[in-house]
């Protein structure tokens, strides 16, 4: 299997969809799409995401003041037997999104959720590319504290595997905690109304007229 990918700029739009509607549209999608090669409990997979933010909350006060640019900094892993982690920024200017990430062991994980302890460097350019940019963020932010953890089941369809050009993922089940803070446990309270889940669509060129 390839590695996923680390950096890339897409667009990405999101839309309300009930919960009823998601087998007949699922099965629409599956004429023209193929299932995520990730997406290996049959055609889902687990999302959990701790985003973190300085003591007065600025970095969220920022993005639901929908700025022209903003950037978040969370640790995201993939749920299953044997999960990954990702410390990840997602920047977005305008409609474009940006988002960089490296691959985290689970003990690099809990050092940095835990004892703010960075990874350490390797030599490889993106990775240490990305550590100096996560020490700038905390330099101009001050200490990050774990604020939240949004977790959900995914659904997701590509255009054709690792094809970086269309995503569409549905995401049901959607809860958030903040306490807490060990990613992989799964608990807290519904996000979003009773029947609801959430569709997106990524693309990573030019949308179609």
């Amino acid at each position: 299997m390839a590695l996923p990918i680390v950096n890339f700029c897409r667009t990405e739009n999101k839309y309300p969809i009930k919960l009823d509607l998601i087998d007949a549209f699922s099965a629409e999608l599956a004429k023209s799409l193929v299932s995520d090669p990730y997406a290996v409990q049959n055609g889902h997979y687990q999302v959990n995401t701790l985003y973190f933010d300085d003591e007065q909350n600025r970095v969220v006060e920022r993005s639901i003041a929908h700025p022209l640019y903003k950037e978040k900094l969370r640790l995201r892993s993939y749920g299953g037997a044997r999960p990954i982690f990702f410390v990840e920024f997602k920047n977005k200017y305008a409609s474009d999104v940006f988002k960089s990430r490296i691959i985290l062991s689970e003990k690099e994980y809990e050092d940095f959720v835990l004892r703010q302890t960075l990874p350490k460097k390797n030599g490889e350019y993106r990775h240490d590319r990305f550590l100096y940019s996560l020490s700038d963020f905390i330099t101009r932010h001050g200490r990050l504290y774990p604020k939240s953890v949004i977790q959900y089941d995914r659904m997701a369809f590509v255009a054709r595997p690792f094809d970086p050009f269309c995503r569409v993922t549905i995401d049901s089940g959607i809860r958030y905690r903040r306490s807490n803070f060990a990613l992989n446990e799964l608990g807290g309270d519904p996000l979003l109304l009773d029947g609801i889940s959430i569709l997106e669509i990524k693309v990573g060129e030019s949308v179609p007229l």
